[in-house]
């Protein structure tokens, strides 16, 4: 248990469990998930403000990042105010299937691993083609992989 984030009480009176009250929802309507959330309780989303969405941003990290290479990304890093993400994939990677596949593996990958990741660093990934079979696990260990001199 996180010390950092007191335990939800339930109806039941159990101080472990983080519970999230759902919406009340209109017939007809498919039921919401819960939030997805850590050990700690923290929510993991990715939200606007954490992805790069202007070209301004992209350039900036290709001129003055650092570009890393994986077997299945390169990854280009750059020192900046917080940590934000962003991704391209040409249509050279393959079909939009393959490209949105790809692009929602790394999105995941970079929700579950936020918190490990310094504060300032910006990065844009790039897919190889050996990323068209690679799994979740695969892409979030080589993200974990390539940023370890930034951990440091």
């Amino acid at each position: 248990m996180c010390p950092d984030f007191p335990a939800q009480q339930s109806a039941e009176g159990d101080s472990n469990l983080h519970q999230v009250v759902e919406p009340e929802r209109k017939a007809g309507r498919k039921k919401m998930g819960q939030i997805p959330q850590n050990f700690c309780g923290r929510v993991l989303g990715f939200s606007k403000s954490k992805r790069l969405r202007h070209r301004a941003e992209f350039r900036k990290i290709a001129t003055c990042g650092k570009k890393l290479s994986g077997k299945y990304l390169i990854l280009e890093c750059c020192q900046g105010p917080s940590l934000k993400l962003g991704i391209s994939a040409s249509s050279r990677f393959g079909p939009a299937v393959q490209r949105n596949r790809f692009k929602r593996l790394v999105r995941e990958a970079f929700r579950l691993i936020q918190w490990e990741l310094p504060q300032g660093c910006q990065m844009h990934v790039i897919p190889r083609k050996m990323a068209l079979e690679a799994s979740l696990e695969i892409i979030r260990s080589e993200l974990l992989a390539l940023l370890t001199p930034w951990l440091d």
